[in-house]
């Protein structure tokens, strides 16, 4: 195959020194030649500077930036990326994560056929190694828009290769988004009339995500607070823009309620944020609504919760229904 089209891989980097490394070597190691990465670090304070500068006197096709305007975050860092790029196709990749040794050249190939704006691919997982870890995460058939709406999530960001100029159509990442970033972006790929999206299905794995218990290194109820104020935010934005589809914002609603009662350890809940996400996607004075969260509420404190599969049954039974 002819390597003709730049691939631009953006990737950025906070703390990862530990992994970062083994990230790049699964780039560098790719059957598709023509590639630039480009890393953008988020003000780092462990060892990753120096790591990647000696990865960039290494190769010449890696670039680092520095992020230096506000606000820090992924979708900054990503929006930074896209900025500097110089490919035709860009991807997405974390920095612990795994790619194969055939995945640009797999994904530049499907997407030249398919004459897509993005195609996505399915994706496996690792604790330290490819092959420890059996899950997989599988494109499911149907309503993809629905299932971004409702957090049953089809596909994650290193899912994608994009064609750069969808990403410009899109002017990137919203910034002001804490978390969900690319939830977001995508609800807002599928939204749009002019974008054209295949699937690759048929395709072998070639992207592995980490499954790393450390990987959010920051306190646990600042994280859980930035969710929160990401699902808040996702509700209220594409409330004000939906149509038909409305009602499947209400399946994040229950998703956050659920890691509500998690962190909580299914403790009476008196937390302000989350009863305003409540309130603003079930109304809050709708009494079957209220009916639906309280069974939600009892069937999570008799474990229901524990079942694969539960929140979604639950979800698609009482609340699309």
């Amino acid at each position: 195959m002819e390597n003709k089209s730049l691939v631009s891989i953006v990737i950025p980097n906070f703390n990862k020194a530990k992994f970062i490394s083994e990230t790049i070597k699964s780039v560098i190691d790719q059957t598709y030649s023509n590639i630039e990465i480009i890393l953008v670090d988020d003000g780092s304070t462990d060892d990753s500077l120096n790591v990647i500068d000696n990865l960039c006197n290494l190769h010449n096709n890696i670039r680092l930036i520095k992020r230096e305007r506000k606000p820090k975050g992924g979708s900054t860092c990503r929006n930074l990326g896209i900025e500097n790029s110089k490919g035709d196709f860009i991807m997405f990749l974390d920095s612990d994560d795994l790619i194969t040794p055939t995945c640009i050249e797999n994904r530049v190939d499907f997407m030249k056929q398919e004459e897509s704006d993005f195609v996505v691919f399915n994706t496996g997982t690792f604790n330290d190694r490819i092959g420890d870890s059996s899950l997989n995460w599988l494109i499911p058939i149907g309503n993809h828009l629905q299932m971004f709406l409702r957090h049953d999530l089809p596909w994650n960001i290193s899912s994608v290769l994009w064609k750069k100029k969808a990403l410009v159509s899109l002017n990137g990442f919203q910034e002001d988004f804490v978390r969900l970033q690319d939830v977001e972006l995508h609800t807002r790929a599928l939204l749009s009339s002019n974008l054209k999206y295949g699937i690759a299905n048929n395709r072998d794995l070639d992207f592995y995500y980490r499954i790393n218990p450390n990987r959010n290194t920051h306190n646990q109820e600042i994280a859980f607070v930035d969710k929160l104020k990401g699902v808040s935010k996702y509700i209220t934005y594409f409330d004000t823009i939906l149509g038909s589809n409305k009602n499947h914002l209400k399946g994040t609603a229950i998703s956050a309620y659920r890691d509500v009662l998690y962190f909580y350890n299914g403790k009476e809940i008196e937390n302000r944020m989350m009863k305003a996400v409540l309130a603003k996607i079930f109304n809050s004075n709708t009494k079957m609504e209220k009916i639906v969260l309280a069974i939600y509420t009892k069937m999570f404190s008799m474990g229901f919760s524990k079942i694969k599969g539960f929140n979604f049954l639950f979800k698609k039974l009482f609340i699309y229904s």
